[in-house]
């Protein structure tokens, strides 16, 4: 009775700890207006994407989505994100976000068509976002806040947990863990069958 209360105990940690964490967010951001051509004023950028929260940040982003005024990306929950490093390079499969949008540094893209990026402005310093159509190859919306001008990037960013530590096993975990209690059931009904003596 000892070594089934410990592996129940033991079956019940492995559990808990190869459950998954998944927090799911949705962001929000509002440009002021399109710098560029006066095109497509006031574009807002919405979605949704997977990560973990650390502090002010958030990182380990996936099943990423992005929507610009309610029309979807191409290829929406299969988007990359990629990180601007302080030299100007691009890590790819990165990107932070950040909850008052001040340390956001993120490209969220199709790959082909479509790309929304929050992040340092290598040139200026501050913040800087755009809504990137590549074809035609026109820029719709770009803000600016540098630091010399309080521009509109990290009031228009909004972000909010759509639920923290939902614990969803896997099918192999529940397998796993069905086989091994089956094991012990056996184990346990083979010594209780052994004749006294053996």
């Amino acid at each position: 009775m000892k070594f089934l209360s410990r592996f129940a105990l033991l079956a019940l940690t492995l559990f808990a700890g190869v459950a998954a964490h998944a927090t799911t967010f949705t962001f929000s951001y509002t440009f002021n207006s399109a710098a560029w051509f006066d095109i497509q004023p006031h574009t807002v950028i919405t979605g949704t994407f997977h990560g973990t929260a650390s502090g002010n940040l958030i990182d380990d982003l996936s099943n990423i989505s992005v929507f610009e005024n309610g029309v979807a990306f191409a290829g929406n929950a299969n988007l990359f994100s990629s990180y601007v490093n302080s030299d100007g390079s691009v890590t790819l499969f990165a990107g932070v976000a950040s909850f008052d949008g001040m340390q956001n540094n993120f490209n969220f893209t199709d790959g082909q068509n479509n790309d929304f990026f929050m992040g340092p402005d290598q040139y200026q310093g501050g913040m800087y976002a755009a809504y990137f159509l590549m074809h035609p190859r026109s820029l719709y919306a770009i803000d600016v806040d540098t630091a010399g001008i309080q521009g509109p990037a990290p009031a228009n960013w909004t972000i909010t947990a759509q639920d923290t530590d939902s614990v969803v096993p896997e099918p192999g975990t529940i397998a796993l863990l069905a086989g091994g209690l089956a094991m012990l059931a056996l184990r346990t009904r083979h010594r209780n069958l052994m004749p006294i003596g053996c």
